[in-house]
């Protein structure tokens, strides 16, 4: 065998999994979007991407950059027979591979699906997202829409190739993932939308630089006809440009030197009975308590800070553009969809390092309950997640900076989406214990709790989702599938917004502490030696 033939072996070896567990999950979304009409193939397409573009860059960039160092496989690597340069262009190659194969497979199935609905004369309708002005068949609109994802995965996939690169774990990796995600879209919003869309033949540099931003496959379809053939060259120059630049980048520096955080404020705890020099360790810690506090407290401050810079952005991209279009993006879909992401990815890296054979040899041989350590780790992280990015948000949506249209319960109720994610995601790294694997277990338990309830119409005061749009909408849900709110009942609930938020946040609290508790089971069994 050759060496590129190997090193590819070696990258699928690792990869294929990945590979296949992302396209299950997007088939999944976008066959369980047809439930309730075979018609709606728009949409399922639409709805699966749209969740795929919010995960799987982030997912994948993750182990491209960040993997062989979390697990110290790049000392191995780089004392190959072979050139560090071979090694980063194999694995930036398949990472990209099995970022593209699922969004092409969902293609293919939505494909087939019109054609044999085409076959049976039933009806498709036109594709209203791309077909405006263009006299697009379904066909043609499907595979147009795949392009468009294809071009909005990749060139995140590049965007986070080089700020995630040479991260010491996957946890700093996705954090560094979301920020930059954020700033990607903020970034072709500023160059595209605050001049306007080009409508004319010149060639603005602004919008020259702004598509080489995920912005601009997203732009592309809208614009008119006379101009398209030529912003398209442009935009593809643009991103071929920075495929090239990043590329470069990226072979040339990988495994070459690990990036620290040395910026961050060193936390001491003091004590008044030490009498050592500086330079010396400082006396041990009097209690159990205090040393698990000031090592969770070293852990959880990147991400506090991680937490409020995303929430500093997220605000920025609320004031950027005239005609509401970055405005939208600072909205609470976005928003939601976006935090949701980083509460998935923190409650299932944060707790895997910790059962690695060093530490996890190091803590069956610590005198500290398993109970007390696997708690303040939990409720650290949930911290970040509600009170450094949720609770923020939430405040400047209520005084008015942030642009809103809902109440106080409806700005609550991503709070309680995101504590059911985070728990979940910790129960998944508890069971799994792998950084890349985790996430999948994770995702996959939260898109059924949380659809299936949805796709097979179960009665609304056992869906979450439900109770979430009675909340938004101020209607009054559906609390069984024969009996509704009547008259009579409506006049012993003076608020039935109250009564749809306290479902759901009954749902909340049995979902999240039974994946909690399960996760503590877990850790208690596997740590703890005593009988």
């Amino acid at each position: 065998m050759s060496i590129w033939s190997t090193l590819l072996w070696k990258e699928w070896n690792e990869n294929k999994w990945k590979l296949l567990s992302l396209t299950f999950i997007a088939l999944a979304v976008c066959a369980g979007a047809l439930v309730e009409s075979l018609r709606e193939i728009e949409f399922a397409v639409i709805a699966t991407y749209y969740g795929y573009v919010l995960f799987a860059p982030i997912y994948v960039v993750m182990g491209v950059t960040a993997g062989e160092w979390a697990s110290g496989a790049i000392e191995f690597s780089k004392n190959l027979p072979v050139s560090l340069r071979k090694v980063a262009t194999a694995r930036l190659l398949v990472g990209w591979i099995v970022l593209i194969v699922p969004v092409i497979c969902v293609a293919v199935f939505s494909s087939g699906l019109i054609a044999a609905l085409e076959w049976t004369d039933v009806e498709i309708g036109i594709f209203h997202s791309v077909s405006t002005g263009m006299n697009l068949d379904p066909q043609q609109a499907l595979w147009v829409i795949a392009g468009i994802a294809c071009g909005v995965v990749t060139t995140l996939y590049f965007w986070l190739s080089v700020a995630c690169l040479n991260q010491a774990t996957e946890l700093r990796a996705a954090m560094i993932g979301v920020l930059t995600f954020i700033v990607s879209f903020w970034f072709g919003i500023i160059m595209w939308a605050m001049n306007g869309a080009p409508t004319t033949a010149a060639l603005s540099p602004s919008w020259i630089i702004g598509a080489s931003s995920p912005v601009y496959w997203m732009v592309l379809p809208n614009l008119e006809a006379v101009h398209l053939r030529r912003w398209l060259l442009v935009g593809l120059g643009a991103q071929g440009l920075l495929v090239i630049t990043v590329c470069y980048y990226f072979i040339r520096s990988y495994g070459t030197r690990l990036r620290e955080w040395n910026w961050l404020p060193r936390i001491s705890w003091p004590s008044l009975e030490q009498s050592e020099p500086s330079n010396s360790l400082s006396a041990p810690f009097s209690s159990q308590m205090k040393a698990l506090v000031w090592m969770q407290l070293r852990q959880t401050l990147p991400l506090a800070i991680s937490g409020l810079v995303v929430v500093f952005v997220l605000t920025l991209l609320a004031f950027q553009g005239p005609a509401g279009v970055a405005r939208q993006m600072g909205t609470n879909p976005f928003q939601v969809a976006i935090i949701s992401v980083a509460a998935l990815l923190i409650g299932s890296t944060t707790f895997v390092p910790d059962f690695s054979p060093k530490l996890y040899h190091f803590w069956r041989s610590r005198p500290i309950p398993p109970m007390r350590w696997f708690w303040l780790k939990y409720l650290s992280g949930l911290f970040v997640i509600i009170c450094c990015v949720d609770l923020p948000i939430l405040i400047l949506h209520g005084s008015g900076i942030l642009p809103t249209s809902s109440g106080l319960f409806s700005g609550i109720f991503p709070m309680l989406l995101h504590w059911i994610i985070y728990s979940i995601a910790v129960l998944a790294a508890c069971l799994v214990r792998h950084p890349i694997y985790s996430p999948v277990l994770a995702l996959c338990t939260i898109l059924t709790v949380l659809l299936l309830p949805v796709i097979f119409q179960f009665p609304d005061f056992l869906s979450f989702g439900e109770m979430f749009e009675a909340v938004r909408t101020s209607s009054v849900p559906q609390f069984s599938n024969r009996y509704r709110f009547d008259s009579w009942t409506a006049s012993l609930v003076s608020d039935r917004v109250f009564v749809a938020f306290f479902v759901g946040l009954m749902q909340a609290t049995v979902i999240s502490a039974t994946a909690t508790i399960l996760a503590a089971s877990v850790t208690k069994r596997d740590i703890n030696l005593s009988p």
